[in-house]
């Protein structure tokens, strides 16, 4: 999924939704997405995969 992104030009918001750790949301910073889920666990998980990738989380 990630490789048929590269291939398009993004335009506009970037909508991720249940991502459990956080890879979409740290391999689509660049973007700023907007991510939903219903998991605080999920949440907490986003977090710290942000900061462990040295990626802020209001960028």
């Amino acid at each position: 999924m990630l490789q048929q992104l590269d291939d398009t030009e993004i335009r506009g918001p970037v909508l991720i939704l249940n991502d459990a750790f956080g890879a979409l949301s740290c391999a689509l910073a660049e973007h700023k997405p907007y991510s939903i889920g219903d998991s605080y666990i999920s949440e907490l998980a986003t977090r710290e995969n942000l900061r462990l990738n040295g990626i802020d989380e209001s960028a």
